[in-house]
C-alpha cells in the first residue's frame, strides 16, 4: 500500500469537505464527531463549516491508520507507518555509516599525520588523553606493549602499516590499541527514498529522527567516531618482526 493516496481533487473547492462526509463510510473511520459531519453535509453555508472541517481534519483516522492532509487536494496518508518505515531507514544508513567496516575504510586515507606526543603518551600508559580532533578527553587504556628500543617515529611507521578503522563514539574506540587517530562522523547526509513523497513529507518531516530539507535530503546527526586503531598484537608482531630482520 501506498503511504499516500489522493482522495478528493481541488477542483471542488470549498465543498470538498461536503463531498467528504457524503463519501465516507464512517464505520471504517474514527475521531469523527457525528454533529461535525452534519455540518459538512449542510454545505460551506452553514456557519460552523470550517470548524467543522478543521476538526474532522485534526481528528479523522480509518480504521487502517490513514489520516486526512489537505494541500489544495484532500489526500489520505499512512502516517505513523511512514514514520515507522522512513525512520527505520534512517536507523539502516545510520548503522551503515558508524558500523560497517567500508564506511570506516572512507576515513583511511586521512591518516596521515600522526601526533607523536599522544602515541608517546599511549605508549607510556596515560590513561586520559586529549584529542585535537575531537575537543574531548577519551580514556585510552594502557598499553601492554614492548616497542623493543625502536624510536618513536619507527613504532609510527609500522602503527601506520597494521592500523584499522574501529568504530566508536566521543569517549573513545570500541576496540584497545594505539589510537591514532579519530574522525567524527557528526552528520550523515542521505536522499529521502521516491517513495516517500511531497505529500507525504509535509506531513511527517518534523517527526522523524533526521532533518528532511526541502529538497528531500535528510541530515542524521550522530556523536558515533571512527578511530585508527592499531591493535596491540599487531604491532607487537611489526615490532618484533622489525627487530628480528635487524639482528
Amino acid at each position: 500500500m501506498a503511504y499516500s493516496e489522493l482522495f478528493l481533487d481541488s477542483n471542488r473547492g470549498v465543498y470538498i469537505p461536503q463531498h467528504f462526509a457524503e463519501a465516507i463510510d464512517v464505520a471504517d473511520w474514527t475521531g469523527i464527531d457525528a454533529e461535525d459531519l452534519d455540518v459538512l453535509r449542510s454545505g460551506p453555508d452553514h456557519e460552523s463549516y470550517w470548524d467543522a472541517w478543521t476538526s474532522v481534519l485534526d481528528n479523522a483516522e480509518t480504521k487502517d491508520g490513514r489520516v486526512l492532509w489537505q494541500d489544495g487536494d484532500l489526500w489520505l496518508v499512512a502516517r505513523d507507518r511512514a514514520i515507522e518505515d522512513l525512520n527505520a531507514y534512517f536507523e539502516q544508513v545510520l548503522e551503515y555509516e558508524t558500523r560497517h567496516g567500508d564506511a570506516g575504510d572512507a576515513y583511511a586515507y586521512c591518516v596521515q599525520d600522526v601526533d607523536a606526543e599522544d602515541v608517546k603518551r599511549q605508549i607510556d600508559d596515560t590513561k586520559l588523553q586529549w584529542d585535537e580532533t575531537l575537543k574531548f578527553y577519551i580514556d585510552v587504556p594502557a598499553l601492554d606493549l614492548d616497542v623493543r628500543g625502536l624510536d618513536l617515529d619507527r613504532v609510527i611507521e609500522l602503527a601506520l602499516d597494521v592500523f584499522q578503522m574501529v568504530p566508536g563514539h566521543i569517549f573513545g574506540p570500541e576496540a584497545d590499541g594505539l589510537v591514532l587517530a579519530g574522525f567524527p562522523v557528526q552528520e550523515i547526509e542521505t536522499e529521502v527514498p521516491q517513495e516517500f513523497d511531497g505529500i507525504v513529507l509535509d506531513l511527517i518531516r518534523e517527526s522523524t529522527d533526521a532533518y528532511i530539507t526541502g529538497t528531500d535530503r535528510a541530515y542524521i546527526a550522530t556523536d558515533s567516531v571512527w578511530y585508527a586503531v592499531a591493535s596491540v598484537k599487531d604491532l607487537q608482531d611489526a615490532i618484533d618482526a622489525e627487530v628480528l630482520a635487524e639482528v
